[in-house]
């Protein structure tokens, strides 16, 4: 009993495969059947424009896509389909359009419905596209070297400094604008650069900024500079009197001050007494001044922010006992 019901079981779970699969075979040959027939699809055909010259400006805003009305065999137009969001563009050339003479141009369907066909198979045909024409209207622009301007708001970490000048390259571009625009062009600046923090050396490509009728060639410089580390120094100096009149000695309270500086750290142990002077003037006193300012000065260029304490020192003028 047990065996005859495990067969009939066996029975009806093969019919039911045989079911499903005539089920699943007519299923696909009625979609190749729906296939082999012609439908008309809308396909978005993506459109980049190339090799404009530079000496020109394109006034009006042209279409990034063509719609196109298709009609092929419906696999064809399946495959088309599916593939058209990722299709690559058609490249239209404008280097052969422009003419001075001119400013503007069309280019007509036919020569669109071209383009798009050779994409396509042999039996698709386009039965419409839209736009039906692209119209490129144009100014001519004319040339002019000018130098580049570094805008930027660039902040050192402590105890860093620059080693150098911050540098662009290349310094100058060539500007092309409208012949009403170029006398007024004196420069072009640099979209803004912020740093904060810096520690190490930076290069950088920054984009130029300018009105949209204007084009530089390049549109890009490349900016950078170099930094060092340094740190701080105090040295004792004696204060020399300046300015003193004839037969007198200025005498200061203290006779030594402590002159703080920013020295780089390959050059610390280099940087000797000799190498800066500490001065009080005479001539930034009078009478009703006890105290005379104290000022230091350095030739070296390995020493930089000097700073004086105390910045002013009590005084007298002694007469030279001969």
């Amino acid at each position: 009993m047990n065996r005859s019901a495990t067969q009939k079981k066996r029975l009806i779970t093969g019919n039911a495969f045989l079911f499903f699969l005539f089920l699943v075979i007519s299923a696909f040959l009625w979609f190749l059947f729906a296939l082999s027939k012609k439908y008309v699809v809308e396909l978005d055909v993506p459109v980049q424009y190339v090799n404009a010259p530079q000496e020109y400006l394109l006034t009006t805003s042209l279409p990034k896509k063509i719609k196109a009305n298709i009609r092929d065999v419906g696999f064809n137009e399946f495959v088309a389909h599916f593939f058209s969001k990722d299709s690559v563009p058609i490249l239209i050339d404008l280097a052969e359009r422009f003419d001075t003479t001119r400013h503007d141009f069309i280019i007509h369907q036919g020569e669109l419905t071209k383009m798009i066909s050779a994409r396509l198979t042999t039996s698709a045909e386009i039965q419409d596209c839209y736009p039906r024409y692209i119209y490129v209207k144009y100014e001519r622009l004319y040339p002019k070297e000018v130098k580049v301007r570094l805008r930027s708001d660039i902040q050192l970490a402590d105890q860093y400094d620059f080693n150098g000048p911050i540098r662009l390259t290349p310094q100058s571009v060539v500007v092309y604008a409208p012949l009403s625009m170029l006398d007024s062009i004196r420069n072009v600046e640099t979209e803004m650069v912020s740093l904060r923090s810096v520690k190490s050396n930076q290069q950088r490509t920054v984009r130029l900024s300018t009105p949209s009728s204007v084009r530089c060639v390049p549109a890009n410089v490349t900016m950078n500079f170099n930094v060092k580390q340094f740190t701080e120094k105090t040295i004792s100096i004696t204060i020399e009197g300046k300015n003193v009149p004839r037969g007198y000695i200025l005498r200061t309270f203290p006779a030594h001050v402590q002159v703080k500086f920013n020295v780089d750290l390959k050059d610390y142990d280099s940087i000797q007494q000799e190498d800066i002077r500490v001065f009080a003037d005479y001539r930034s006193v009078n009478d009703s001044i006890r105290y005379c300012p104290v000022t230091a000065v350095s030739a070296n260029p390995n020493i930089r922010n000097l700073k004086v304490v105390p910045s002013s020192v009590e005084y007298i003028l002694e007469q030279k006992i001969h």
